[in-house]
């Protein structure tokens, strides 16, 4: 009876494991291309094609407002001349959550740099206003959302240290279990 008992609760400790990992493998994306969609709409409500370009060098311009934040990415904005101004951006960004605190920093073809108003309306989909063009623009966060990955959008837990923990008890667990089996 001890072996099937101790044999059920390995079983169980394997399958919670498991379970762990699958969940571990669906977190946050690492920062690197984070920007998945634009969608823009000028002040008729027509679309208007809009190309951000990734920027690989960092512009000394935009300077976060506290130590508390980071720049997640710059791009360089690219589009026609027919839009009328202002224009609705909403803008789809990984990493940003509900929580998160983000803002848009937009820089001018004569290099004067404004903070935009920025909304967060959905775990990833922000939305701003360019009141004329802006010849480059930088999303920036809270250092949470900036640097830190895996993390739970409602309570801000790690996901990481607690699958940790749940590896160390499983681990404890199944050699208390081949313990009690080699007794017998």
């Amino acid at each position: 009876m001890k072996k099937i008992i101790s044999l059920a609760l390995t079983l169980i400790v394997i399958l919670s494991c498991t379970v762990l990992s699958i969940s571990a493998a669906t977190s946050s994306p690492e920062i690197k291309d984070i920007i998945s969609s634009v969608e823009v709409v000028d002040a008729n409500g027509a679309k208007v094609e809009v190309k951000l370009e990734k920027t690989d060098v960092a512009d000394p311009d935009f300077k976060p407002e506290s130590t508390d934040e980071k720049i997640m990415t710059q791009v360089k904005v690219g589009m026609g001349s027919t839009q009328k101004y202002p224009l609705s951006l909403t803008v789809k960004i990984d990493g940003v959550k509900t929580t998160s605190k983000v803002y848009v920093l937009a820089k001018d073809e004569a290099g004067a740099v404004k903070k935009l108003d920025t909304k967060v309306l959905s775990n990833g989909v922000i939305s701003f206003t360019f009141d004329k063009y802006y010849a480059y623009v930088a999303f920036v966060a809270d250092l949470k959302t900036a640097t830190q990955v895996g993390t739970s959008d409602k309570t801000g837990d790690f996901t990481v240290p607690a699958i940790a923990c749940a590896m160390l008890t499983s681990a404890v667990a199944i050699v208390y279990s081949k313990k009690k089996l080699e007794k017998n």
